[in-house]
């Protein structure tokens, strides 16, 4: 299964909640690009502290992925 499909499948599971969806290629300053790979390495780090075992009493199930990445100027 591609990536794709897998993320089409989580979203047909999505439940009724906050989230935020970005697909996104930008050209942006070194400063903006630094502060937002150190916040969503926070938001993983904050998700993996937090994390219990499944069906926790309190908890729900959610799903994070995230790819950030320079890329080549063209």
């Amino acid at each position: 299964m591609s990536t794709v499909d897998e993320l089409r499948a989580t979203a047909r599971a999505q439940a009724d909640g906050p989230g935020v969806t970005t697909d996104a290629e930008l050209w942006v300053d070194p400063e903006t690009w630094r502060r937002v790979v150190q916040h969503i390495g926070q938001a993983s780090a904050i998700l993996h502290a937090a994390a219990r075992p499944p069906r926790t009493p309190g908890t729900r199930p959610v799903s994070v992925t995230a790819a950030l990445f320079p890329l080549r100027r063209s």
